[in-house]
């Protein structure tokens, strides 16, 4: 039970450092033509549905590890 913990603040972990090193590509080199909350909108929603693909991986992999 406790790799859970651990995945889930190493996911943390990695999903901070995603926003600190990606975000001067979506903030400086993307189109001046969008909106700040447009690119706001795409940088979360690509973050976001990445992460919830590998917390399913994760869990996945943990569930047939414990069987």
């Amino acid at each position: 039970m406790e790799e859970y913990f651990y995945f889930f603040g190493l996911l943390a972990f990695t999903f901070i450092l995603s926003i600190i090193f990606e975000s001067p590509f979506y903030f400086f080199i993307l189109p001046k033509s969008l909106s700040l909350l447009k690119k706001i909108q795409e940088f979360l929603i690509i973050h976001l549905i990445s992460y919830i693909f590998l917390i399913l991986f994760f869990i996945g992999f943990f569930g047939l590890a414990n069987l």
